[in-house]
């Protein structure tokens, strides 16, 4: 069997092992010592300017969304309360007439509140296609 071995010695110049920053570093040490020109500063603070008025802007409009959103939900609850509160009075009417003597004053009282409960609801119900004209969809 053969065995080789094979020992280098660094020259004087090499030193420890660091890595490298990069050039990144030395271009942001650059721009920090150098001071904009005042067309690149104006030019800064329009595009600045412009991007805050946009965030501004979008901001306002998602904030108009959410409070659809919230006031589409709370109606559409309303909406469901006064539909069931018509059904119920809807079968109450029902067998009221189908009793062997129906109370006419209760029939008509009956009635009355499903006319008007029913107008609420077409009422929150065109508000619901108000905010989102395609809901049913």
């Amino acid at each position: 069997f053969f065995f080789l071995f094979f020992f280098f010695q660094a020259e004087d110049g090499i030193r420890d092992f660091c890595l490298s920053r990069g050039l990144g570093d030395v271009y942001k040490r650059q721009a920090m010592k150098k001071k904009p020109s005042l067309r690149q500063e104006f030019a800064i603070y329009k595009l600045r300017f412009e991007i805050e008025r946009q965030i501004k802007l979008e901001a306002k409009e998602n904030y108009f969304q959410l409070t659809n959103v919230v006031k589409f939900e709370e109606l559409l609850k309303d909406c469901h309360m006064i539909i069931e509160k018509v059904a119920n009075t809807q079968i109450e009417f029902w067998a009221q007439v189908c009793n062997q003597r129906p109370d006419f004053d209760v029939l008509d009282n009956f009635a009355s509140k499903i006319y008007n409960d029913s107008a609420v609801a077409d009422k929150l119900w065109k508000r619901l296609l108000e905010i989102n004209p395609s809901y049913p969809d």
